[in-house]
């Protein structure tokens, strides 16, 4: 007869922490660190400093020329002829409150596409914590079933020994003994998946 026979508990995995943040801590973590935010915000920060240069006037030119200046005498602006020209390009009317407009409208978008980031980062690492409470509670209700089932299976293996019930009987809390182990596999499993996925969050401290 194997070990669970003999009311003898699989060998059990490494006990099952609870998450080493709290939500809250977890979630400023991810919002203040989190490269994909970060990188969003560093965009719209940069439009951000093109709203003034939006709805100024091009710059100025200023040119000088010269002609005819004599060689011998240079200092002799009589005998030469100068030029002095100021250029200003002046925009339509309108045309730089659109500018203006354009860049509000970039502004606007780059904020929404940042809070859109962060609600999908949210989403996905309450997701897992919850996922990993999930299964820290699934793991504390396995073991008092796992500690029922090998009482069970004492009772009917010293009830078997002296004729009292069928071998039926012992190999029956035989299965639900090993059908625990194989869900306790399943719960480790799933426990790994959701502390992988917060160890991602909890790297970026």
């Amino acid at each position: 007869m194997s070990a669970l026979a003999f009311g003898q508990m699989p060998p059990r995995a490494e006990p099952v922490l609870a998450p080493p943040m709290t939500l809250e801590e977890m979630e400023r973590v991810a919002m203040a660190n989190n490269q994909e935010i970060r990188a969003a915000e560093g965009h719209t920060a940069v439009i951000k400093t093109r709203t003034a240069a939006a709805g100024a006037l091009d710059d100025p030119t200023l040119m000088y020329r010269d002609w005819g200046t004599p060689l011998a005498k240079p200092w002799d602006l009589n005998q030469s002829q100068q030029m002095l020209m100021y250029q200003q390009t002046l925009p339509g009317r309108g045309k730089r409150g659109a500018r203006t407009e354009v860049v509000r409208q970039q502004i606007a978008e780059g904020d929404a596409q940042v809070e859109m980031l962060r609600r999908e980062i949210s989403v996905r690492l309450r997701k897992s914590y919850y996922d990993l409470l999930r299964s820290v509670e699934e793991h504390r209700i396995h073991d008092r079933q796992m500690e029922l089932a090998r009482q069970a299976l004492q009772s009917a293996t010293v009830k078997y020994t002296v004729g009292r019930v069928p071998q039926q009987d012992v190999l029956k809390a035989q299965i639900v003994m090993t059908r625990l182990a194989e869900h306790l596999v399943m719960l480790d499993e799933e426990t790994e998946t959701a502390r992988a996925e917060l160890d991602v969050y909890k790297r970026q401290a």
